[in-house]
């Protein structure tokens, strides 16, 4: 009986390090600034995938910020107008 080696399993690839951004500041609450806010936010879980790979992790980073519940109003106080206005969605668009 000959004896052959057994290859070894292959080595798991490196870890990737992700570059890491400053968090941007906290959302002031001026609605001429959401854009910029969320936008800031979008890069963050482009370049760290990883990091925030659940929808839980986006979450968490967006609620840190204690002034997105103004937008969060503003968005049930626009569908509430929206659904007593019986306007159809392209007009809201």
């Amino acid at each position: 009986i000959v004896a052959t080696a057994c290859p070894l399993p292959p080595s798991p690839p490196p870890a990737l390090r992700e570059n890491t951004l400053p968090v941007p500041e906290k959302f002031s609450g001026e609605l001429d600034k959401c854009g910029n806010f969320l936008t800031q936010r979008a890069l963050i879980f482009w370049q760290q995938v990883q990091a925030y790979a659940t929808d839980g992790a986006k979450i968490t980073l967006m609620v840190g910020n204690p002034e997105i519940r103004s937008v969060a109003d503003f968005s049930v106080d626009f569908w509430i107008l929206a659904v007593k206005t019986g306007w159809e969605e392209k007009a809201l668009r």
